[in-house]
Formats: C-alpha cells, sequence, structure tokens
C-alpha cells in the first residue's frame, strides 16, 4: 500500500485494533497518542514493523500535528475523551481535547493539504434518549451529556470544513463497541461472570432492556470500508 495514514489515539481500544490491521493490510502507519488511556503495549507487534511509527503526544498540540501530518493521506481521527461521567464535573475536559483537538486536527490538516479524514464519533451519545430504533443517520442530534455534545460539534466542524476546503471526511456513528483488548464495560462482565459461574447470571432491572452492540473486528471492518472509499 502506498497511502500514509494518521491515526490518532492509536494506541486505544478501537484505535489498536484499526492500526493492527492496517499495518498488517501493509499500509504506512502514523499513531499519535498522549497514552493516558491507550496502552503501547496494544500496538506492540505493529511497531515491530517497518510501517509502524508511535508519536507519544497529544492532539491539543498543533505544532506538533502539523509536523505528523506532512505528507499524510488520510487521517483517521479516533482520540478522545471517552469518560462520560468526568464531563459532568468538567465539561472543559470534552471540550479542550474533542472539540479544540478536532479543530487542530482540521487547522493541520489543511496546512498541509490532506484530502480526507474518517471521524469516530458516537452513535451512542449524540441522539440522546431517541425513541427511535434503529436510529437513522437522518435522526437529529439531541445530546444529553457533554460527551455526546463535543462529537456533535466535532462532526459539524468537520462537515464545515469538508465544505470549505474541499475534504473528504466520513463519520461514523459507532454505538457500543466490545471485544479484546477491552477489559471492561456491560459485555465484558457479562462474559466473566459466565466463565466464573456458568450456572448463574445476575440480572439487571427487568431483563428487557435494549442496547445496541458491536463487536470489534466489524468496527475496525467499517473503518477499511471508509478508508477504500
Amino acid at each position: 500500500m502506498s497511502e500514509k495514514i494518521l491515526v490518532t489515539g492509536g494506541c486505544g481500544f478501537i484505535g489498536s485494533n484499526l492500526v493492527n490491521k492496517l499495518v498488517a493490510d501493509g499500509y504506512s502507519v502514523s499513531v499519535l497518542d498522549d497514552l493516558s488511556t491507550g496502552q503501547k503495549e496494544y500496538i506492540k507487534e505493529s511497531l515491530g514493523e517497518k510501517n509502524c511509527k508511535l508519536t507519544v503526544g497529544s492532539i491539543t498540540n498543533l505544532s506538533l500535528l502539523e509536523k505528523l501530518l506532512v505528507g499524510v493521506d488520510v487521517v483517521i481521527h479516533e482520540a478522545a475523551k471517552p469518560d462520560v461521567r468526568a464531563s459532568i464535573d468538567n465539561l472543559f475536559v470534552d471540550f479542550d481535547t474533542n472539540v479544540l483537538g478536532t479543530l487542530n486536527v482540521l487547522q493541520a490538516m489543511k496546512k498541509n493539504k490532506v484530502p480526507k479524514i474518517i471521524f469516530a464519533s458516537s452513535g451512542g451519545t449524540v441522539y440522546g434518549e431517541t425513541e427511535v430504533i434503529p436510529t437513522p443517520e437522518t435522526e437529529p442530534f439531541a445530546p444529553i451529556s457533554h460527551y455526546g455534545a463535543s462529537k456533535a460539534a466535532c462532526e459539524q466542524y468537520i462537515t464545515s470544513f469538508s465544505s470549505l476546503h474541499n475534504l473528504e471526511a466520513i463519520s461514523l456513528r459507532f454505538g457500543n463497541i466490545f471485544g479484546p483488548p477491552s477489559n471492561n464495560g456491560v459485555m465484558y462482565d457479562f462474559f466473566w461472570k459466565l466463565k466464573k459461574d456458568p450456572t448463574s447470571l445476575e440480572i439487571l432491572g427487568n431483563g428487557k432492556q435494549v442496547k445496541s452492540y458491536l463487536y470489534i473486528s466489524d468496527c475496525v471492518e467499517a473503518h477499511i470500508k471508509s478508508l477504500k472509499s
């Protein structure tokens, strides 16, 4: 593959799975991650390959982004502060990294004439408590968390940049992703409890709750299809 790709948040749960797939497929991959939640260990094998390089840093650093984006063909933007509850007490946690960080990515792309961005949005938060299930892409944004608001804002900025600067942009609104190497969340707890005791399982609520889940390999495949589109 001749394309050079920058993956922000490439040591996180989704990002690391994506990086490992891209490297295995022969893409030239540059990873940017501040390692605040991601782990270098997740992409250890990929870093042993010639076509993968990690830079430890943040998307809040515009000058760093401008250097990293020289010669890049596509940005896959995964980096974000994902803790919905933390942003309740400090909304700037989401705004500084998610919104301003995304603006930095877009500004650096503009300076380096990078033509395409794939953005990891959040279908689980931008729509709020919609009653339309399954939720179509035409459903209006109605976030009820600062995190959801930040993702919606990022999408809108990306859309405006796309229009003003001839940028190809794809936003992927994922639901709840599960799979390795994640070791938390409802699905992880569900399987772990069954593994410990296959004869018993705690049911929360009335047992009729419905929630959308997507396995990590399908999430990665969505990125790959977007990359090739």
